[in-house]
């Protein structure tokens, strides 16, 4: 905790030695309103909206690309989802929800999914209207360049695509109504970026409430956005996005407090600071990292079922999320998103039990018979090393794997903490010399878990189960979203069963904004920006003049 805590410290001491004056370039600063809460909340004092204003972010300086579809930087994903759009977003129970695409079916005779896509959507710099070509150009650039960031979830379900006026027919290898969850993806005008290289760093075109005006990387990266006044939804409240670039998330948040942007998505442990600042608020937001812990089921006593619920039942969750993780975590047994309706919340729960998990470790004839504290099998102590990486940036990982070794102790298990750099955790990895290993994964939209609970990268404990391989075969096959929620429903349940790895849970983000700004729809890290064009800025209505 020594090392958060100071974290935090050092960050408190820079804010006090900071004036905080975020301003919009139209206004002189103001005194600071109350924070109001959440986004979105009723303020405590009369105000009223601006009609526009310019909204300052923070992007990658020296992103490796502008290409849409080669975006590895959160920031710059974040920032694109401004320019561009997908052919289907999600609902707020993560269910296919139309955007581009207004509608959509499956073609059993013909094996195809048909996308009737929406008429009059233009793209940015009088390029026409959004096509059902331009779709497709867009999905089969993905499927054919392994180095694009969408290539390993499309190349799963889809085979190619085509496009006719504003049509889509794409072409399955999975016809899984999960496909669905894979088209989260930016669509890109073909006649703009056919012929562009992945590295291109031209201005991005798209079709989004904003469009891009002007790049710029001469002094520092910078990317001009502009209100897309023939968008097809409700023109933005704001007029302007100005993106200036940083290199590190030290340097954003400094920035932040310098008062040079007006808002920060902020990654895990950085934000607890805004508590003191006047004319700060923040809230917090899912993001797609999974932490667990992974048993080798190499190892014989992992290998049993009741031995790993047992350490299930022993790890206190809440302790973790409150005290290390300063509640920036959210709870979460299996590799599925809480809200998501195809999660199940009414299956098998590890909630700490210690008495239960010291019946268990006993039903399986582990005692301590020297009464030093920890269990024995066959006169010999019970004993397992625990590796985690430990990386000085962020150390939450190793603290709670300290906490998992102090959880099990307290139930007979020795643990040994192997905290190692991150090319010592790859090559631990590599070669299977864990037992325990504390990990995660950034988790998709799409259900597709094979690479988790089968022979994937994913599956660090060795896992196999012809009963799993059969249920994420039923995912695959699922024609209806019905079919879908049935088959995920059967995974959850016989994960709770064989517990494969144990689920531990989501990290949080916290986005920081100043007071006078209000911001709504943020609720994960894949949508930080996807209602930007509700945002506005507030500001104290004037006292009537006494006549």
């Amino acid at each position: 905790m020594r090392s958060i805590k100071s974290c935090i410290l050092k960050l408190t001491a820079l804010l006090l030695t900071l004036l905080l004056c975020a301003c919009s370039p139209q206004e002189e600063p103001e005194a600071p309103i109350s924070p109001p809460g959440d986004a979105g909340a009723t303020q405590t004092q009369p105000q009223e909206a601006l009609s526009g204003g310019t909204l300052r972010i923070p992007m990658t300086r020296s992103p490796a690309t502008m290409h849409p579809l080669y975006l590895k930087e959160a920031q710059m994903r974040n920032v694109y989802s401004m320019i561009f759009e997908p052919l289907i977003e999600f609902d707020e129970n993560m269910e296919p929800s139309a955007c581009l695409a207004q509608s959509w079916s499956y073609d059993a005779a013909q094996n195809l999914w048909v996308f009737e896509l929406r008429s009059n959507v233009h793209w940015h710099n009088d390029l026409g209207e959004v096509s059902g070509s331009d779709a497709a150009y867009t999905i089969n650039t993905a499927l054919n360049d392994a180095a694009s960031i969408y290539h390993a979830t499309l190349s799963y379900y889809i085979e190619r695509a085509e496009g006719y006026g504003t049509t889509l027919l794409l072409y399955p290898k999975v016809k899984s109504y999960a496909l669905l969850y894979a088209l989260n993806i930016p669509v890109i005008p073909e006649a703009y970026y056919a012929g562009k290289p992945a590295s291109t760093m031209d201005i991005p075109c798209g079709s989004g409430c904003f469009y891009a005006q002007i790049l710029s990387f001469d002094g520092e990266t910078r990317l001009q956005l502009e209100a897309y006044s023939k968008w097809w939804k409700k023109t933005p409240v704001l007029e302007s996005v100005t993106a200036i670039g940083y290199s590190d998330t030290e340097s954003i948040i400094n920035a932040f407090l310098a008062g040079e942007l007006d808002c920060v998505p902020t990654s895990l442990m950085t934000t607890d600071i805004y508590e003191i600042i006047d004319g700060v608020s923040a809230l917090d937001y899912t993001s797609r990292n999974y932490v667990y812990l992974g048993a080798n089921f190499k190892n014989p006593f992992l290998a049993n079922t009741a031995f790993r619920q047992a350490i299930a039942y022993a790890i206190n969750r809440t302790d973790i999320i409150n005290n290390i993780y300063l509640t920036k975590a959210t709870g979460a047994e299996q590799p599925l998103f809480n809200d998501s309706s195809l999660s199940n919340a009414n299956v098998q729960r590890y909630d700490t039990n210690l008495t239960h998990a010291r019946e268990l470790l006993a039903q399986l004839g582990y005692a301590d018979s020297d009464g030093d504290g920890y269990l024995e099998s066959s006169g010999t102590i019970i004993e397992l090393t625990l590796a985690v990486i430990n990386v000085p940036e962020n150390p939450v990982r190793r603290e709670a794997a300290l906490s998992i070794q102090r959880n099990l102790k307290e139930v007979g298990i020795k643990v040994n903490v192997n905290a190692l750099a991150e090319a010592d955790l790859k090559d631990a990895i590599k070669k299977g010399s864990y037992d325990l290993i504390l990990s995660g994964y950034y988790l998709s939209e799409a259900p597709n878990l094979k690479f988790a609970l089968s022979q994937g990268e994913g599956n660090l404990s060795n896992y196999s189960s012809e009963e799993m391989n059969a249920i994420l075969a039923r995912i695959d096959e699922a024609n209806t979203l019905e079919e879908l929620k049935s088959a995920v429903n059967s995974l959850q349940t016989l994960f709770a069963q064989d517990l494969p790895h144990i689920g531990l849970f989501f990290e949080r983000n916290t986005f920081l904004y100043r007071s006078d700004l209000v911001p709504s729809g943020i609720k994960r890290d894949f949508d930080v920006y996807s209602k930007i064009s509700t945002w506005y800025f507030i500001k104290p209505t004037e006292p009537a003049q006494e006549t």
